[in-house]
């Protein structure tokens, strides 16, 4: 008399019996119990080579992997979401590393110069004219409180200039003017520094007088915001951009989104 095969119960489902048969082999095959020795067939069979799951597993397997054509398709997805925002956000670390260079640069000077006058009495006392040369008013007065690697001495039209790399990467190039005052083109790196320039991106331009209130700052310092910004514009002159160092020490240091900077950097 051939065995009647009744309904099978597998984690709380009802398996009709044309199905029973084949899961009652399986299930002696592999040595399920209850419905506990199921769930752990169907989820954790990987973790028992000791018994043949081949029949869930590869079932399972299949459901879980992914194609090639679906690890492309999300490589490309991941590569479109990068080169849209990677650009941005390798120019906001720009400007950052720009602004605080330049506010290091500004508070480098201006402690240098409080220390000269503490050692050399009131700055309008040595402070540079026209019948000095740059080097030698700057190696005896601030040399010494500034971190310098790297000073040479550049020829440039009919001025003496010199060039100082200080020990962060950055530098400046520097003159005294007939008028009595000094100016400083300061270059967020060395490679970047030469006479007469300050494109407002890699260089940007500082005054020493002692005909000022401040001693030393930027370029244009305490005007309006939009002149500052005007002036800062490289339609004026694109290699000669006079007050965005003030402009951006006029925002607390930091490089707005009304900032003019694109524009073609200058290459060593």
């Amino acid at each position: 008399m051939k065995e009647e095969i009744k309904n099978a119960t597998i984690l709380g489902k009802t398996v009709r019996p044309d199905k029973a048969q084949m899961l009652k082999q399986v299930q002696h095959d592999m040595g399920v119990q209850d419905d506990m020795g199921w769930f752990r067939c169907v989820f954790f069979g990987a973790l028992a080579p000791e018994k043949n799951l081949s029949p869930f597993t590869s079932h399972f397997s299949r459901k879980i992997a992914f194609t090639l054509a679906e690890v492309l398709i999300t490589l490309g997805i991941i590569g479109v979401v990068a080169a849209m925002t990677l650009p941005s956000l390798i120019l906001k670390h720009k400007k950052q590393v720009t602004a605080t260079k330049l506010k290091k640069f500004y508070s480098t000077m201006s402690q240098a110069i409080k220390l000269a006058e503490a050692e050399n009495g009131d700055f309008a006392d040595w402070a540079p004219n026209d019948g000095d040369t740059f080097q030698v008013w700057y190696d005896k007065y601030l040399d010494k409180y500034i971190q310098s690697v790297k000073k040479e001495a550049i020829k440039y039209s009919s001025n003496s200039y010199y060039k100082v790399g200080l020990k962060d990467g950055s530098g400046f190039i520097a003159y005294i003017s007939n008028s009595s005052a000094a100016y400083f083109f300061y270059c967020t790196e060395l490679k970047y520094c030469e006479p007469e320039i300050f494109d407002g991106k890699t260089s940007f331009l500082f005054d020493l007088s002692a005909n000022s209130k401040e001693l030393f700052y930027p370029d244009g310092s305490g005007l309006d915001r939009k002149v500052l910004l005007n002036s800062c514009s490289p339609k004026v002159s694109p290699k000669r951009r006079h007050y965005c160092a003030a402009l951006i020490q006029s925002d607390g240091w930091e490089i707005k989104d009304d900032y003019p900077w694109e524009q073609v950097m200058l290459e060593p």
